[in-house]
């Protein structure tokens, strides 16, 4: 499986079958989670009807004339077409306050405990499995970041 995933950047628009999202962010709860504080979420957008508001948000980014905004343009068109987009967040509310239960000892919620943000980490996980669990499906998928412009 591992050998096999790629990033896809263009995507032919066809529907998924149903229950394949399902299974994807079933996928992404198998991942590790630092005292099972499973500070992630997943914002699901499925079909163009879902996710054009994001590629419009992301046209509209890309309406400064500049050297590249004709590249960027075809890009953003050819991401457009994915069936489903699946947004990874995390909270580190929910590790911090997991931390500070009895159990764990650290009350006072200072993130100076932490040696590396692992609200972060384990959300990148899930992201992982999701990708693996497409290449399960036969699909393609992308990982991006939003640029800050």
């Amino acid at each position: 499986m591992i050998k096999r995933r790629r990033m896809v950047r263009a995507f032919t628009g066809e529907p998924l079958a149903p229950g394949i999202a399902d299974g994807l962010l079933g996928a992404a709860n198998r991942a590790p989670s630092a005292g099972f504080s499973q500070g992630y979420s997943f914002l699901v957008m499925e079909g163009a009807e879902q996710t054009a508001p994001l590629w419009e948000l992301f046209y509209e980014d890309t309406g400064h004339a500049g050297p590249r905004e004709a590249e960027e343009r075809a890009e953003i068109a050819a991401l457009s077409r994915a069936p489903l987009v699946i947004v990874t967040l995390a909270s580190k509310d929910m590790y911090l306050d997991r931390y500070a239960r009895p159990d764990k000892g650290w009350q006072d919620r200072e993130e100076s405990h932490w040696p590396v943000p692992y609200w972060y980490i384990d959300t990148g996980f899930t992201a992982l499995l999701i990708l693996l669990a497409v290449v399960d499906e036969g699909l393609g998928a992308v990982f991006f970041g939003i640029p800050q412009r």
